[in-house]
Order: structure tokens, then sequence, then C-alpha cells
């Protein structure tokens, strides 16, 4: 895997997949380690991931509560109404935030609102983060870790690291965040249009983002990470121009790039739409692998990625997993690892990855026809 980051020709072009869960379908995996065990005796390829996460632990709300913010909820149920109204407050030192959602039937967090879920966006009546005016409030809800939870982290990363140097597979670091976590507090259209109108504001918003996420970076990389991973879901150019993409995204992710460099690690970019037009930015800003080539719901044009990216940037993807793992036919699937390998493949730097994950509803069997065509085809070097 490091040798394709490092736009090399391994032995194989590797086979990696982002499984949606540790149980994969058909398997019965109770850890990442146990599923990298399971796939490495299988000749496949695997890696470990090593988390720090700030914002999605379970004991949030209390650690909150010790660094004085005091959390609060509602649920409203109204007759005109087709679904309830969850209300999540948070009232710190320097003043109230607030987040409103419908609990549709397949609200997946029960009775609560957590601070980052995509749901919690896509359903939000009222955003958390609504103008400049929220920001001094924001510092309050991203808290360092305590004590306990930096043991744990230090515990989960000696493991983590052991068990890779005992498998022989790298390990991932993440995943930080950007666009992402700016568009969960804020909502898309409210975020975009202001970054249009309220330029300065939408700048101190990824300055604020992007001083949380320099501490959990360098947590990552003092641990010795072979890459560090960041979530771009929404750094898309379905949601934004290129001009505000460069404009309010680009310098940050820079900076990230740069950080992680300076401790000799790689960076990783994880975007499965709306690519095509950042192509040159993504060499520009020294990415070295990109994670989302998807040329079915991505629209990527895997013949000009090639030519953009190639010896340049590591390039993951290649095939779709949703419509064409998921429901395509055993000539549908075969078709799409040879294009993704002989589109791709030629000369390193290449890693095929179904975008964006493989699904416990996935099919086991079209799994099965993607890795019987992989061992056919691609060792190196890649035949025409």
């Amino acid at each position: 895997m490091l040798t394709a980051i490092n736009c090399q020709e391994p032995d194989h072009v590797p086979l990696w997949n982002l499984w949606s869960e540790h149980t994969g379908p058909g398997c019965t995996w109770k850890d990442q380690i146990q599923r990298a065990e399971a796939l490495i005796e299988r000749g496949l390829d695997d890696t470990l991931a090593l988390w720090v996460d700030h914002w999605h632990r379970t004991s949030l709300d209390a650690v909150l509560a010790q660094s004085g913010v005091k959390v609060s909820f509602t649920r409203q149920v109204s007759p005109d109404q087709p679904y309830p109204l969850l209300t999540k407050t948070y009232d710190t030192p320097a003043g109230t935030l607030r987040r409103a959602v419908k609990q549709t039937e397949d609200w997946p967090h029960g009775e609560d609102v957590p601070l980052m879920s995509n749901c919690g966006m896509a359903r939000a009546v009222e955003h958390l983060v609504k103008g400049p005016e929220d920001l001094d409030k924001l510092k309050y809800l991203f808290p360092p870790l305590s004590a306990d939870e930096m043991r744990q982290f230090r515990e989960e990363a000696r493991a983590t690291k052991a068990a890779a140097q005992r498998l022989g597979v790298m390990v991932e670091g993440g995943w930080i965040g950007g666009g992402d976590l700016a568009i969960l507090l804020c909502g898309v259209e409210p975020l975009v249009t202001a970054a249009i109108d309220d330029p300065a504001y939408v700048q101190a918003l990824f300055q604020f983002l992007y001083e949380q996420q320099v501490p959990r970076i360098e947590l990552l990389l003092e641990e010795g990470v072979d890459t560090v991973v960041q979530e771009a879901w929404y750094d898309t150019t379905d949601f934004w121009s290129p001009r505000l993409y460069r404009q309010h995204l680009k310098p940050f992710i820079q900076k990230q790039v740069d950080l992680v460099h300076s401790a000799g690690a790689k960076y990783t970019y994880y975007m499965s739409c709306g690519i095509m037009p950042l192509l040159d930015d993504f060499v520009e800003m020294g990415i070295d692998s990109f994670w989302g080539v998807d040329p079915v719901q991505g629209d990527a044009d895997l013949r000009v990625v090639k030519e953009k990216l190639g010896g340049k940037v590591c390039i993951w993807g290649g095939m779709n997993s949703t419509l064409t793992l998921q429901y395509g036919s055993r000539e549908e699937i075969r078709e799409a690892v040879d294009t993704a390998i002989r589109t791709l493949g030629p000369g390193g730097g290449f890693v095929l990855m179904p975008v964006d994950q493989i699904f416990a509803y996935t099919p086991w069997e079209n799994f099965e026809v993607m890795v019987e065509r992989w061992r056919e085809i691609g060792s190196y070097p890649i035949r025409g």
C-alpha cells in the first residue's frame, strides 16, 4: 500500500475496501484487527485505523458539563406537524447554541441530537451555528481530551501499531475534517450563501476549525501513523463552486497537508463526487493519495483522472460500490474491474477501491466476482 501511495508499482494493484462496519457481508469479525487478519489470510489488502475523535465521544455531554456548558434537550409533538421536533441546547459561558431537527421514521439517534451528524444536518429546522456571533460560543463545544481519554487513546494506539507491525499493514490516522465539519454545524445552503455574502465570517469559521484539527493531527503524528485521512464528502463542487473552494477551503487544507508532511507522513483526502474541477488543485496542494474516484455516481472520467493525477497523487477507487457492486451483473462487475485496472493501474500509484464502501448488505457473491477478476488481471506489469 505504501508503495502505491508513493506512486510506484508494487507486485500487484492493491485491492482495498472501506467497510461500513467491522462485520462485512457473510463475515463475523469482531473488530478491525480480526478483519485484517481474515482478509490478509485470503490474499487481500487491508489497513488499520487509529481514531482520535473529540466530538463523537459517548461522554461528550458529560465532558461539556465539566467545562461549564449546560446541555438540555426537549422533544415536542405538535398535531399539525408530521414529525416530533427534537431540540438540543448548549448554554455556554459565551451564550446559547441550539439545534432543532425533525425526528423522522429513519432517525438513527434515538432521543438524542449528536453534535456532528449527517442526519442531524439534513433534518435540521434550526442549525447549530447561524452566524459570526456564534463562533465564540462554539469553542466551548470542542474540549480537549481528558486525562482518561488520552490514556485510552495511547493504549489503543499501542495495540493498533503492534497489530499493524505483526500483519505488515499501514496505519491510517483519522479522520480529520474541515468543510464537512463546517457544513454539519451550519447546513449546506446557509454556509455556501454566507461564503458569498459574508466571506470574513466563513474564513473565521474555517480558521477556528483548523485550529481544532491541529492538536488531533499532532497527536496522530506523534503515534507515527503512515497517513492522516481527511474526510471531505462535503468539500465537493456539488456544493462549492471551484472559486469558493479555492477561496475558503483550499488554504486550510494546504496548512493541514504541510503539517502532516513536516512529520514525514502522507496526507489522504477523501471525496467521492464533484472531483473533476479540482484535480489540478489536489496536485498543487501536495495531496499524496486521493480516495473516492467513482466513475458512476461520482461522474469521474478515469482517463482524465489518470492524466491529471498519475505519477503525482495515488488514486484510490476506479469503480462504484452502491450500484455496480451491489446491483451489477457478473459481467458488469468484471468489466468495471477491467476498466479501472487497465486505465488507472499502469505505472503504479493506484489502489482498486469500490467507492465508497462495502456495506453489510452488499451481496458477498458480487464481492467475490470483483476479487476473482482482480486476481486475474491485477498483477504488475498491467497488460493492456
